[in-house]
């Protein structure tokens, strides 16, 4: 009977402890929970790749057919490279190659070569300084080689970004190499160094969505004798076929006031063919 009493007491505490709650976890803070990363196919693309930087270079090719009179009567194929930064805003750089070549009867008829860079440090201002220099050699003219470089203002007068409307004059102080070629008459090759004036202007306008004409002039006088001059004119018009492809037509004119021995001084091109912009 004394166990029994004794047992009883003992059942009711293990109901009452079996009915006693369980207090909850504790928390543990997201942030010190490392997260998975998010899948693929929801990272947003600008995220995923860094955009690449566009070409800051507009490239040009053109290949033209030349009909030339002069020093020579022939026909031949002319090709040029133009370069230009893309950011005009800042600066205005451009470089530009040509080279002509022909041959008739298996005889070397025409041989010349042409390079110029320009730098416009403040295009957007009406009044810029520029930094110029080109280069030629041209065995019909008995040219060797032909360097000036220099530095000089420029004026805008007439400025239409929008539909590329322009005209600028200019005025620089160049020096001047000339190297020709060596004869019977003149067994050496003479050589001179000197100073010039040059004149530039530039013109470009658009007559309707595609077509462009435009016009570059150069006067070179010596810088003591105005008669003793280099000019030389570009006037053509540019129509495009697509974005890449244009049709070209330009008419140059190269004169050299005294010319070498046994050397006409004007020389005329007539051309006539396709531009491919990259």
């Amino acid at each position: 009977m004394t166990a029994a009493i004794l047992a009883i007491p003992t059942l009711e505490t293990s109901r009452l402890h079996a009915q006693e709650p369980t207090p909850p976890a504790e928390a543990v803070p997201t942030d010190t929970v490392p997260q998975p990363p998010p899948p693929a196919d929801t990272i947003p693309a600008a995220a995923a790749t860094a955009p690449r930087p566009s070409n800051p270079w507009k490239i040009a090719a053109e290949m033209s057919f030349t009909d030339q009179s002069g020093n020579r009567v022939l026909r031949l194929l002319t090709g040029g490279l133009k370069v230009a930064h893309r950011d005009r805003d800042r600066y205005e750089l451009d470089g530009q190659v040509e080279s002509r070549y022909g041959k008739s009867e298996g005889e070397v008829v025409a041989r010349n070569q042409y390079a110029s860079l320009a730098l416009d440090l403040q295009p957007n201002s009406a009044w810029s300084p520029f930094l110029f220099s080109n280069a030629e050699r041209d065995e019909f003219k008995r040219l060797n080689l032909r360097f000036s470089g220099g530095a000089g203002a420029r004026y805008t007068f007439w400025d239409e970004p929008s539909v590329q409307n322009t005209a600028s004059v200019s005025l620089a102080l160049l020096y001047s190499y000339e190297n020709l070629i060596a004869t019977e008459a003149q067994p050496f090759s003479p050589s001179r160094s000197l100073a010039r004036w040059s004149v530039r202007v530039i013109g470009s306008q658009s007559l309707r969505e595609g077509v462009t004409v435009h016009h570059t002039s150069f006067y070179q006088p010596v810088w003591d004798e105005m008669a003793d001059y280099l000019l030389r004119s570009d006037t053509g018009a540019k129509v495009l076929l697509t974005r890449r492809l244009a049709l070209s037509v330009g008419y140059q004119l190269s004169r050299n006031n005294r010319p070498p021995e046994g050397v006409e001084p004007d020389d005329r091109l007539l051309k006539t063919g396709f531009i491919i912009d990259f």
